[in-house]
């Protein structure tokens, strides 16, 4: 899971920390994602400030077949790299989380192969003063292209340098996942 709550400092992250620890809580009863998202999004809708939100993608890799199951509630689409080239996985349908009464989210299965790589990442990874978000999003599969795909560890700090200096007034995440052969 990623996520992205809105606001700055410490109300930010005290809001993301609620959230992680009750995905946490809910992650135990092993429901598909968008079910988690739905429970998320009462949480937030109903224990929040009004004007509060938060974006998050919630996946479950499966190894044995491989394929993720995953959902979104108004986050950016994971990238995948296969073989050398990057593209946004389809966005199911998903509100972002506490923006209306009833928070509906859609569900997508995509099938995996060994040598991919899935990148999560929050819009301030992608986003620039002067620059349209879209343009981010191709430059973040731009470097994901060409990212180490034997280790994620490495392939996350060659993205983190490609991308380059980040807006300090947002927050910033990156998470990699490598498909290997079992």
């Amino acid at each position: 899971a990623i996520g992205d709550f809105a606001g700055r400092a410490l109300e930010a992250a005290a809001g993301m920390a609620r959230l992680g620890n009750a995905l946490r809580g809910l992650a135990i009863t092993e429901q598909p994602p968008k079910l988690l998202l739905g429970w998320l999004h009462r949480l937030v809708y109903r224990q929040e400030a009004p004007e509060v939100t938060a974006s998050a993608v919630i996946g479950y890799l499966d190894p044995d077949t491989p394929r993720m199951t995953w959902s979104q509630a108004g986050h950016p689409p994971p990238v995948l790299v296969r073989e050398g080239k990057g593209r946004l996985l389809p966005a199911p349908g998903g509100v972002i989380l506490g923006a209306q009464p009833d928070g509906r989210y859609g569900q997508s299965t995509d099938p995996l192969e060994p040598g991919d790589l899935v990148v999560f990442y929050t819009d301030g990874m992608v986003e620039r003063r002067g620059q349209d978000i879209d343009e981010g999003i191709t430059d973040l599969m731009r470097a994901a292209e060409q990212a180490s795909h034997d280790d994620p560890h490495r392939a996350v700090d060659q993205l983190l340098a490609a991308l380059g200096p980040t807006d300090g007034e947002d927050d910033s995440c990156l998470l990699a996942i490598r498909v290997t052969d079992r």
